[in-house]
């Protein structure tokens, strides 16, 4: 009754809940419940707006009972006073004919908390299992002992067997294993770099912006570099060329260098990144002719 006139009076004066820090009220909504089926407990608090509030979450422990899941309703406030309520949902697997919860609230004033629990209220757990009036049981209490063993010979047996097939498996199917599952990484990640590369060419041919073309070359740099397995992309265009001495894929590279360095953008770099790409093409077969000879 107290509890219930202090209500009416906050509502009535807000200024008296400035000066007042209230628990939250906390109820369970079924009078019983079964094991193991979901129930609901409510938990409200009635606050000062200016106030900074907690409620507890899923780290929380809700013993005897489980949390799985939980309803928040947005705040209401008015004339500055809030009311905040959550629902949890909770199971119990606890044989105990009445079970209690109290859950607290978090009040955070100057980097602390305060915490403040809800009067405990009590759920009746409903038995399924009734007692058979009239049946007398017979109990056997009489211990017979059991020799534990672990058949050593059968565990071995068996290992035996199955790593005599994983190394038969491994020497006639590992290298093609192998060689397949390389094969399958180089296809792929050719077909990625191919498909980037073909938009770069596009947003070239559209904007005519140098800066695409440099990101189309380190594109192609660390593409070669996981392809050829050399640090291609630390390589100067003049190491590059030493590197693969072919006359149009410098003229391809010079180009380029003229067109992001100098600003000489025209019709040579679209060639140019054409040619890096039937490069690449080319590079690619090679590297997967010799994958698949192996």
């Amino acid at each position: 009754m107290k509890r219930y006139l202090a209500l009416i009076l906050i509502i009535i004066f807000p200024s008296l809940l400035k000066s007042q820090t209230l628990p939250p009220d906390g109820f369970f909504q079924e009078d019983s419940v079964q094991i193991g089926a979901p129930f609901g407990f409510a938990l409200s608090l009635t606050y000062n707006a200016q106030e900074q509030v907690l409620f507890p979450d899923s780290n929380y422990n809700f013993k005897p009972f489980d949390l799985i899941g939980k309803n928040y309703f947005p705040t209401k406030t008015l004339n500055g006073i809030s009311k905040d309520c959550v629902v949890y949902i909770l199971e119990t697997f606890k044989t105990d004919s009445i079970q209690k919860l109290s859950l607290p609230v978090f009040y955070i004033r100057n980097g602390d908390s305060l915490k403040i629990y809800s009067q405990p209220d009590s759920v009746t757990i409903i038995q399924n299992i009734k007692t058979l009036a009239g049946q007398r049981l017979l109990s056997d209490t009489q211990y017979s002992s059991v020799k534990r063993t672990i058949n050593y010979p059968l565990i071995l047996g068996v290992a035996a067997i199955v790593f005599f097939f994983l190394f038969l498996f491994y020497m006639l199917f590992g290298k093609a294993i192998v060689r397949s599952y390389k094969l399958y990484v180089i296809r792929k990640a050719h077909l990625t770099f191919l498909r980037n590369f073909e938009k770069h060419e596009k947003e070239f041919k559209a904007e005519n912006d140098p800066d695409i073309v440099e990101r189309a070359l380190n594109l192609w740099k660390i593409y070669l570099t996981r392809l050829e397995n050399i640090p291609v992309n630390t390589y100067t265009t003049t190491e590059i060329i030493d590197l693969y001495k072919q006359e149009d894929l410098q003229q391809g590279l010079q180009d380029i260098d003229r067109a992001i360095y100098g600003g000489l953008v025209s019709a040579a770099p679209t060639r140019s990144l054409t040619i890096l790409k039937k490069f690449t093409n080319k590079r690619f077969l090679e590297v997967k002719n010799k994958l698949s000879n192996v």
